[in-house]
């Protein structure tokens, strides 16, 4: 199996030709350059990484071709946390949805729904914590469009989900309707211009 990294042969095959070695020592590879993966084919065909099912051994050949594709790791940080930013327009979505079931005939939808879009929210701040720790920063630095400190909307946003989490627990169905209607739209805002103020932090040369 031939391997090429950003177009560029490498030496990296394992002894047994196996897939899942192969990317384990390009992934491995990859980190030491300070290089996320971005793609990878066999082929030409993309493949799942990470978790997903590799093609199965039999249709890896000798000629087999593993194109592998690389962004810097600041790169990959910064499109992570602009995803993220875009990501939770449909998050607020999903908010405004929750709070109309909840006041409707059946409250036990919207909390279905609510929960789908606290899940939701959670996995995009668990992307930005992971893009931050690829970056090595805070939010020190950062903004709002309005000049808030990120580290304001943050705290603001982690006592409005302790909150939720209370009134979610209570079964308070009238208080969730108004948190999702009055108190996490404008939050939200808040927090997707820092994630975009973020993005553009981390796409800036650095001096």
């Amino acid at each position: 199996m031939r391997i090429h990294i950003d177009g560029v042969p490498a030496d990296l095959a394992s002894p047994t030709g196996s897939l899942a070695e192969a990317l384990s020592a390009i992934t491995s590879h990859c980190t030491l350059q300070k290089r996320a993966i971005t793609a990878v084919l066999l082929d030409g065909v993309p493949i799942a990484v990470g978790g997903g099912a590799l093609p199965s051994a039999a249709t890896v050949r000798s000629e087999s071709l593993l194109e592998v594709k690389t962004g810097s790791m600041r790169e990959v940080a910064a499109e992570v946390l602009q995803g993220c930013a875009e990501h939770l327009s449909k998050v607020m979505d999903v908010f405004t949805r929750a709070a109309r079931e909840l006041r409707g005939s059946d409250p036990r939808e919207g909390m279905v729904t609510l929960e789908q879009g606290l899940q939701l929210f959670i996995e995009l701040v668990e992307g930005t914590g992971s893009a931050m720790k690829v970056l090595g920063r805070g939010w020190d630095g950062v903004f709002t469009t309005n000049e808030t400190p990120a580290e304001e909307v943050v705290a603001e946003l982690n006592r409005l989900l302790e909150e939720t989490q209370r009134a979610f627990e209570n079964r308070d169905t009238v208080e969730l309707g108004d948190i999702m209607d009055y108190d996490f739209p404008p939050l939200l805002r808040a927090y997707q211009e820092v994630l975009y103020d973020l993005a553009a932090k981390a796409r800036a040369p650095l001096h």
